[in-house]
């Protein structure tokens, strides 16, 4: 029997989007015969046949908080500054208990001798530590799955932090990329960033849906409307594009009623109450479950996404494709748009295009020969890791 340790800074039952990918892959791993054992900050009780270990995440939690009190603003900067006088970016939440994640898998390593080690980032810099001891464990093949890019985007302060700070962070990033034995990414883009800067070669991992498929049939609508929806993160820079479609859906006549719902966590926009036809409310989160049925039963999935997502194809577009709902994306031209409009999956409108989207709407008259029988089932959780259960582990 193969033995996997996944070191995983969030896992199953956290709801945060970074648990999600290894929370449903090592449930497949188990499925497959293989013991998979797991290093990280999320406490549980589920018996799940998973082990689970684990590690105090020391990274202030007022630092991950959606909105603040005046106290909460006090300690935000005062634990911001702190942060800011150790070695690298302090938005990396692993940044204090990096260290202390390497000792604890070098201990499980040394007990238990598994085939392979895989660390999942971000966060990054447990990775780096990570790399401190490989060279100790020769038998053990060391697997790094870059679920977000490092160096090469605005996140995790990449864009704010000094060039001495960025430097060590690249440094950082070289280490993890020459010393892990494997690379795994969810995108041919990033594939294409490790072969170029490091030339090595990284294994695409695509995200996945993790259900079974509609099928081609979609429900019936009314004809005399359309129902938009969009579920998940509301985007920083994103939320002036959606306040702007708003005002001029408000604005412009037309006979077509149009009702868009979005289900966040992040209640930013205002709702707005039925105006020339068009009705928008922020709904909150709501369990998956629910919002599959909801999408299932929308007209449209409309997403706002900035220009940093544009070469992102997430878990959350194979399920919308999956449930059979045409996808309308406003953001700018790359890998999501293609896949999208290749493949008759919805439509792309750029940003710039958004009176085009709102005149389409209004009149009724969207141009979409939708492709229902996309052979989707190739994005399904089973068939994207059984490549890596069978040549990889």
């Amino acid at each position: 029997m193969k033995k996997v340790l996944i070191i995983s800074y969030l896992f199953n039952p956290s709801k945060e989007i970074g648990s999600r990918r290894w929370s449903k892959i090592a449930k497949k791993f188990l499925e497959n015969g293989i013991q998979v054992d797991v290093l990280t900050s999320t406490i549980s009780k589920q018996e799940d046949g998973i082990n689970r270990q684990y590690f105090k995440p020391l990274f202030p939690r007022v630092l991950l908080k959606q909105s603040l009190t005046f106290m909460d603003k006090v300690l935000y900067k005062i634990s911001l500054f702190f942060l800011s006088l150790l070695k690298g970016t302090p938005y990396d939440r692993s940044i204090l208990s990096g260290k202390f994640i390497a000792q604890k898998a070098r201990k499980l390593l040394k007990e238990k001798e598994y085939d392979s080690v895989i660390v999942s980032v971000a966060p990054f810099n447990m990775a780096f530590e990570i790399v401190k001891i490989i060279k100790e464990f020769p038998n053990t093949k060391f697997i790094v799955d870059f679920r977000d890019p490092w160096t090469w985007d605005s996140n995790y302060g990449m864009d704010i932090i000094s060039n001495k700070k960025r430097k060590l962070e690249e440094y950082k990033e070289r280490k993890v990329s020459d010393e892990f034995g494997l690379i795994i990414v969810p995108s041919e883009f990033m594939n294409v960033y490790f072969s170029q800067k490091y030339n090595k070669e990284a294994l695409v991992l695509p995200h996945f849906y993790d259900f079974q498929s509609k099928g081609n049939k979609r429900p019936n609508h009314v004809p005399e409307g359309i129902s938009l929806i969009y579920g998940g993160t509301v985007y920083e820079e994103s939320i002036s594009d959606v306040i702007d479609f708003n005002t001029k859906m408000v604005n412009e006549g037309g006979k077509c009623e149009v009702n868009y719902s979005i289900f966040s966590a992040n209640l930013s926009i205002k709702p707005l109450t039925k105006n020339n036809n068009f009705s928008f409310e922020m709904r909150g989160r709501v369990e998956e479950n629910k919002l599959f049925k909801e999408i299932r039963n929308s007209d449209y999935y409309l997403a706002f996404y900035p220009e940093r997502y544009k070469n992102f194809i997430s878990s959350k577009i194979y399920e919308i494709v999956a449930l059979r709902t045409p996808i309308i994306l406003v953001s700018e031209n790359g890998e999501l748009s293609n896949f999208i409009e290749n493949n008759n999956l919805g439509l792309f409108y750029n940003i710039s295009d958004i009176d085009e989207l709102v005149e389409g709407l209004k009149s009724n008259s969207l141009n979409l020969k939708y492709n229902s029988s996309y052979p989707i089932e190739q994005f399904s959780l089973s068939n994207v890791v059984q490549d890596l259960i069978t040549n990889h582990l």
